[in-house]
């Protein structure tokens, strides 16, 4: 079985390269860009939000927090959105949600109706990201991580870029609304591209009452999965969100402090193209999995003894949590036999991780009450990390073997 045993197989290349398997690829890479302006160019505006629209911190905090809720409950439905579209206009029809409610969210004259028009984008975000592990199990099967490496790869350069440049398009264009529509602008092309680009899929999976996806709800091994990637997506989200104020507390000014997560999201790019260049044919899962854990468990605690390492530490961060998200997303892949039942364990493992991920900056900032520093909130990070590496440990080759072979059995 393709990189759940204890080294990964098959090797050899991607595919045939052809025009398909190129705008196949290509398809990933925007589809997982697409899925991630609306929601990371907000950040920088909120101060400019919070003032035109008079509302207090809390309430601004809601449009980064509206989406996050809404991409795990909603990822559930990713299966049913294959089933009854297909995994191309699925995602064509997901991405125009965002597009055009990213719009309306723009011109909303007031704080309800823009906080209204916030769920909907979120909505589309989850269903998108539910959508493409089915589309890499249709079309990439042979190389699941490489496949899956291209829409995580988009998702890190949507974030990367939306966080940079929205600030400067709201100072080009005249105010924070102005900025957001251009982001829907770009939103609507990448819903276009994308349509045109996976415009030829014959091994789209049909749509019959035999597709329907099975759900692993008994599955030990798939509630593994669920608590590895919660563990996983909590630690980024908390990093996210409380590294500038970490780094605020020690001392640094807002602008310095406000570029770690960038410093953070830097050092996952490289990463994630690395490890999914090789992982399909060299090496298993839980080894790729055991080593970024283990290197983030000393990365978060050099945050406790070495504070002064700062961009290196939160780099360092980026690259272990890099290396975890593309091998972590690939694991459906390996471990179910049809696209469906892919998307069914997919979307199980990303409810429970954005679930998870929307209340790990809340304990973050308990503990920073609790202790009178960040220094605990750190240091329940590494905790957290440790739990990570146990869960990665107990799924051995072995039982990611029985698994997929006990699913073959009930799908066969």
């Amino acid at each position: 079985m393709s990189g759940a045993g204890a080294s990964a197989a098959p090797g050899g290349p991607i595919a045939k390269v052809d025009l398909g398997t190129t705008l196949g690829l290509f398809a990933l890479f925007i589809g997982g860009l697409a899925t991630r302006p609306q929601m990371m160019a907000v950040g920088p505006l909120i101060p400019m939000i919070q003032t035109d629209l008079v509302v207090s911190h809390a309430v601004a905090g809601l449009l980064s927090t509206i989406p996050l809720v809404c991409m795990g409950i909603f990822a559930l439905a990713g299966p049913t959105s294959a089933q009854l579209f297909g995994t191309r206009w699925g995602m064509t029809l997901s991405l125009l949600v965002i597009a055009v409610f990213g719009f309306g969210r723009a011109i909303a004259p007031n704080a309800f109706l823009v906080m209204a028009a916030t769920v909907p984008i979120g909505i589309g975000i989850g269903i998108g990201g539910a959508l493409l592990p089915i589309a890499v199990k249709e079309r990439f099967n042979k190389r699941p991580a490489f496949a899956t490496g291209m829409y995580t790869n988009g998702y890190q350069a949507g974030a990367a870029l939306s966080s940079a440049i929205a600030a400067p398009l709201a100072l080009l264009f005249g105010g924070w609304r102005e900025a957001l529509i251009a982001v829907s602008v770009v939103s609507l092309v990448m819903a276009l591209v994308w349509h045109l680009s996976t415009g030829n899929n014959p091994t789209e999976a049909k749509r019959t009452a035999a597709s329907r996806p099975h759900w692993p709800l008994r599955d030990r091994v798939a509630w593994m999965l669920v608590a590895s990637f919660a563990l996983r997506a909590g630690i980024f989200q908390a990093l996210l969100s409380w590294l500038p104020a970490v780094y605020q507390e020690r001392g640094w000014d807002a602008t310095s402090a406000g570029l770690l997560p960038t410093a953070m999201t830097l050092g996952g790019i490289p990463a994630t193209w690395m490890v999914t260049r090789v992982a399909d044919v060299r090496g298993s899962r839980r080894l790729y999995m055991g080593l970024a854990t283990s290197m983030l468990i000393v990365a978060c605690l050099l945050l406790v003894v070495v504070p002064d390492i700062g961009y290196l530490g939160a780099f360092f961060c980026g690259a272990c949590l890099g290396t975890l998200f593309p091998i972590a997303l690939t694991l459906p892949l390996d471990l179910a036999e049809r696209p469906q039942d892919v998307g069914a364990l997919a979307s199980m493992m990303l409810a429970g991780g954005f679930g998870v991920s929307a209340a790990a900056p809340f304990l973050l900032g308990a503990a920073r009450d609790f202790t009178g520093n960040f220094q605990g909130s750190l240091l329940l990070l590494a905790f957290f990390s440790v739990l990570l590496l146990i869960t990665t440990l107990v799924m051995s080759p072995e039982r990611l073997a029985a698994r997929r072979a006990a699913a073959a059995r009930v799908t066969g």
